[in-house]
């Protein structure tokens, strides 16, 4: 059974925002891959495949874990405490500022307020079936 570890200077190397070790420890990365793993899985179970092993190697797992990953860690750390969701609206004179609300994995917007969350929910949809439904039982993005 393959299962993508997690490699917290790589992911530093590959989303550099994240490289400030002390504002960003390596545990709240590890905590924000754990989620991601909740939402699509790391075992043989999971509709998203992974063999490191292959010829070539299949590793579109680990590519959307990292993205995933990537998407947690914006909205809990790059975000202002605050921010309950996207920049929607901003003004200068007098600073104001508007924001989504972040909904649930089951709605697209939610995986559309971030870069990597885009990314990720592009790759996603080709392993969806029916309604954009996962063959994993904790993974339903609604329809």
């Amino acid at each position: 059974m393959a299962v993508v570890v997690f490699d917290p200077d790589k992911f530093r190397l590959a989303h550099p925002a994240f490289m400030d070790e002390v504002r960003y420890p390596d545990e709240a990365l590890e905590n924000a891959f754990n989620l991601a793993v909740e939402l699509i899985g790391n075992d043989d179970d999971s509709p998203i495949p992974y063999d490191p092993e292959a010829t070539p190697p299949v590793l579109t797992r680990a590519v959307v874990l990292d993205l995933i990953t990537c998407h947690i860690a914006t909205q809990n750390f790059l975000w202002d405490d605050a921010q309950t969701g996207p920049v929607t609206n901003a003004t200068e004179g007098s600073v104001s500022a508007g924001f989504g609300s972040l909904g649930d994995a089951n709605d697209p917007a939610y995986w559309m307020s971030t870069k990597c969350g885009a990314q990720a929910w592009q790759i996603l949809q080709r392993y969806a079936s029916g309604p954009i439904y996962f063959g994993v039982e904790h993974f339903y993005m609604g329809g």
